[in-house]
């Protein structure tokens, strides 16, 4: 049978406050261990990239997933160590916004690129962090989450670049041009528009 134990060790000191005795105290914690374990294996099983961080926002956990995708070991993501998967171009806004929310307790939000430490390319992410509060309102830590928003980036630039061409097209063509919504209101008029009608 192997039982998890958690000791305190408290010392007794004499009038001169030289260590007269200990006295040592277990507490058995197997049930708990147990049921951290099982946890663990939960948030490992979730689809989505985990972490844990301390009120000061020391990283302190990070699922499977999240160490497999970084290719890092706990130790090396720990703290604030997780950064070097940034992106360099976003690193100062990411640190920026995570102090932001440490300092107030807001929850934290932000998009980031993060590098898959195998093939070394950069994915987006949207990464949210949401602080654990006790009953009189103390943060006790923060759990976050990162979800894999690439798809959606490229999407979103797809329709970006589309309505640049789009718009490149409207303001180089002899014509005029305009746009209008549903109910006949005006959305868009080209240069050429304006400097005809002045």
């Amino acid at each position: 049978l192997s039982l998890d134990i958690l000791m305190t060790i408290t010392s007794h000191r004499d009038a001169s406050q030289q260590i007269e005795y200990l006295i040592c105290a277990g507490r058995d914690i197997t049930e708990r261990k147990h049921a951290e374990d099982e946890i663990r294996a939960l948030v490992d099983a979730l689809p989505q990239l985990v972490w844990i961080a301390r009120p000061d926002g020391y990283v302190t956990y990070h699922n499977q997933r999240l160490i497999t995708y970084m290719a890092m070991t706990l130790e090396q993501a720990e703290g604030d160590g997780w950064l070097v998967g940034v992106h360099p171009d976003d690193r100062h806004r990411v640190r920026a916004a995570w102090l932001t929310s440490i300092q107030t307790g807001v929850p934290y939000e932000v998009e980031l690129r993060l590098q898959d430490g195998t093939s070394g390319a950069y994915r987006w992410f949207l990464v949210r962090g949401v602080p654990q509060r006790d009953a009189h309102g103390a943060i006790l830590h923060w759990v976050g989450t990162c979800t894999d928003i690439e798809e959606q980036k490229q999407a979103e630039q797809k329709l970006k670049e589309s309505q640049e061409n789009w718009r490149v097209l409207a303001e180089t063509m002899p014509q005029l041009v305009w746009t209008t919504q549903p109910d006949g209101s005006a959305m868009y008029f080209n240069q050429r528009y304006y400097d005809y009608t002045g």
